[in-house]
């Protein structure tokens, strides 16, 4: 509030005289605050066990050398042998090791972690309390939080205590540190305090806190036979949770688990059990003591369906998503609709020509990467390129900042004559920042396959030997095609559930109508955090559905309210990776389902949400029928424009791990969020992120027919609905009020 008045982190030990480093602080700082520079006639190294010197960006013991430096501990030679050392660099002067454990920056600052000896070695992993503790202490609810070390038959676990005016929930804590720690530096309990016990001279008394009685520590149950045992392994290898911290009783979802990561689940039970499981079995026994007693009762045998490798050949068939994209491709060429973008920030002394070399790996791995497509008499197809050089794109810094150069980077692909469709691009922010850009069109690569190439790229980063992959894309595709006869039961379903006219939503605007381009979009943020974020986590568990259902219901009470329609169809995409065998294939595997529900003004929100969890479920077990055949099974007239069955669009995203930072090395790499030239296919659609700490919500449409002071409406509105919903039980859909104020367009 004062920003004229500067503050000073400062840092030192009393060994040393007290203060020794000195940051000031003069603008507003988010992440950690560093301790600053050493003062005057001292030295700070940060050394690792073996006296060397650590660098730029790796964390050791920090040791203080200089005037400063004290004589030792008075009547304690044994204490003061142990830290007071011989400067290694500066032979006849004293240093003394702190105990403190730290890293120097690029500009020069050092970095506090905590001390040394909070420092703990759990299943094999070297763990800094100290971190975990900061990083829990930036949650905006929590004043302060330690995280020790419990033992139990199972073996030591992580617990973290915390400071609040509320407590909260354990699984959006766990997401939250999951936003910035590996999972294994996840506590496995939290215990909620008013205040944490003190000692006699005012620092937290962690040794009282050691005898508290934890609850839920009782609730782990470990895993008492073979089936829970691979389930065990199943879920840890997904939800990348050390195995001996997930208790049987557990809720997938709590752990962490989506509807999107639950297929991985169903295609290793496929694989080890040789049972057919549903994505509804997942929600129905949600807990591995659950899941495995209808594993062990189930009847459903599954056949194991190999996907074949195609012959080599000049040309290959295209999969339904392919032909979908390259036809909209033909409507409109110069449309970055499909170009997927990103990038990543490099801290650290770059070597290009190893970011070339790795770049030129990838694309020779991936067959995918080196693909175009060739439209003929017989339809289309697609090439594979046996070479294709890779270019590494040095964008221009004396023209554009990194926005303006990243929009510039940005340009639309020919598909027919680019033999690959992914490029990549570096900016120098400086001789030790630089920003590495990616663009790719959607036609051969999906979400999911973004990060493959993230995962591939970091191991080529460490010089590890990628495993071969049994298949290709195009191996997929020609299954996909030939595998389309064996869908009837599919078609069946999805016929009834696009039986009739379909509805057109009239939201009553002046241009709504399919003559308008629709492409060129833009976007109004809702943002969800604190208490309320807390609320809607406690508000979903207790419903027994996932955040992706809960708000895309409240996309469906808006769309009644606003244009009066009882009949809605949302489209929503799948990852459509049904088939276990092609989970380390780069490719785009994405599927449209419609999803048709009917809202009804006297219709008990509650009663509402558990037909529309039957209905996802339901379309989700019958996702292998492709889109464009849904199209084909129904007459459509020629006003349902580019989008035949949905004119809007619904999609959630849990927090990816790969999207947080990590560090190879000496070279530091971080998230970085770009906004490129939006576009959509459709009119107007939601796009929800729980982001760990809280929902983000984007609401994006077409500037061709909205306002962006109609989408503020539209985004109050839709924060109303959630408040309503989560502040009265039993509501009707005719008592939730969109706002006091009339407004209208």
């Amino acid at each position: 509030t004062h920003s004229s008045i500067p503050l000073i982190n400062a840092y030192g030990p009393t060994e040393a005289s007290d203060d020794i480093t000195h940051h000031v602080i003069r603008e507003e700082i988010s992440g950690l605050v560093p301790i600053g520079s050493t003062i005057r006639n001292m030295h700070i190294y940060v050394l690792d066990e073996s006296e060397g010197l650590c660098g730029v960006g790796i964390k050791g013991e920090i040791c203080v050398s200089g005037i400063g430096v004290g004589r030792g501990y008075l009547g304690d030679p044994m204490k003061t042998s142990a830290v007071f050392k011989e400067d290694p660099f500066m032979p006849g002067v004293r240093m003394y090791k702190t105990g403190d454990i730290g890293c120097y920056r690029m500009d020069g600052s050092l970095e506090f972690y905590g001390r040394k000896d909070h420092q703990v070695k759990i299943h094999g992993h070297r763990i800094e309390l100290g971190e975990i503790e900061h990083q829990l202490s930036n949650h905006e609810l929590i004043g302060n939080a330690v995280v020790l070390v419990h033992d139990s038959e199972g073996g030591a676990y992580l617990v973290g205590y915390y400071v609040s005016e509320t407590m909260i929930e354990e699984g959006v804590l766990s997401q939250f540190l999951s936003k910035s720690l590996p999972q294994y530096m996840v506590p496995r309990v939290y215990v909620f305090l008013e205040s944490f016990p003190l000692t006699a001279n005012g620092k937290i008394d962690r040794k009282e806190l050691l005898t508290y009685n934890i609850k839920g520590v009782a609730d782990y149950v470990g895993p008492s036979n073979g089936i829970e045992e691979e389930l065990v392994s199943i879920w840890s290898m997904i939800l990348l949770i050390e195995p001996n911290t997930i208790s049987i009783t557990k809720d997938f979802f709590e752990l962490g688990g989506n509807s999107l990561v639950a297929f991985q689940v169903l295609n290793e039970v496929k694989s080890r059990f040789s049972k057919h499981l549903t994505l509804k079995n997942i929600f129905e026994y949600s807990s591995i003591e659950q899941l495995s007693r209808f594993i062990a009762s189930s009847t459903s045998v599954a056949e194991e369906i190999m996907i074949p490798k195609v012959p080599k050949a000049l040309y290959y068939t295209t999969s339904s998503a392919q032909e979908r994209m390259f036809y909209h491709y033909q409507v409109n060429k110069r449309s970055l609709a499909y170009n997927i973008s990103g990038g990543i920030i490099i801290e650290g002394s770059l070597d290009y020509i190893i970011f070339k070399k790795i770049a030129q790996s990838l694309v020779d791995r991936h067959p995918g990467l080196r693909t175009n497509f060739i439209y003929k008499e017989e339809g289309l197809f697609q090439r594979i390129h046996k070479e294709v050089e890779v270019n590494l794109e040095f964008l221009d810094t004396t023209s554009f900042d990194l926005e303006g150069a990243f929009k510039n980077f940005l340009r639309p692909y020919d598909l027919e004559e680019e033999h690959s469709l992914i490029r990549f691009g570096l900016y120098k922010i400086s001789d030790q920042k630089h920003a590495l850009l990616l663009d790719v069109h959607h036609i051969i690569c999906d979400g999911f396959s973004i990060g493959l190439i993230i995962s591939d790229f970091k191991d080529l980063l460490m010089e590890k030997e990628l495993a071969s992959l049994a298949l290709n894309y195009v191996d997929y595709s020609q299954w996909q095609r030939n595998k389309a006869e064996q869908l009837e039961n599919q078609a069946v379903y999805w016929e009834s559930q696009l039986k009739g006219t379909l509805p057109r939503l009239d939201l009553s605007l002046p241009n709504h109508n399919a003559s308008v381009d629709i492409s060129i979009a833009a976007s109004n943020r809702l943002e969800i955090e604190g208490e309320q974020y807390t609320n809607i986590k406690n508000f979903i568990q207790a419903k027994g559905v996932s955040d992706f259902m809960f708000f895309l219901s409240i996309y469906y009470v808006l769309l009644h309210k606003l244009s009066g329609t009882e009949d809605i169809i949302i489209g929503t995409d799948v990852i459509g990776r049904t088939h276990g065998s092609v989970k380390g294939v780069v490719g785009t595997f994405v599927n449209i389902l419609p999803l048709r529900m009917s809202v009804g003004a006297e219709d008990v929100y509650e009663d509402f949400l558990a037909q529309l969890k039957s209905t996802v479920l339901g379309a989700y077990d019958h996702q292998d029928f492709q889109f464009d055949d849904m199209v084909k099974l129904i007459s459509l007239s020629s006003e349902s424009g580019d989008n035949p069955i949905a004119q809007v669009h619904f999609a959630f995203n849990n927090y990816e791990k790969d999207s947080a930072g990590f560090e190879i090395g000496s070279l530091k790499f971080s998230p970085l969020t770009l906004e490129g030239k939006k576009t959509t296919q459709y009119e107007f659609k939601i796009e929800a992120l729980d982001t760990g700490t809280g929902y983000a919500i984007d609401l994006i449409y077409s500037k061709a027919l909205y306002e962006a002071a109609t989408m503020d409406v539209f985004a109050e509105y839709y924060k109303n609905i959630i408040d309503g919903i989560i502040s009265t039980e039993k509501i009707a859909i005719q008592q939730i009020d969109l706002s006091k104020t009339i407004v209208s367009f």
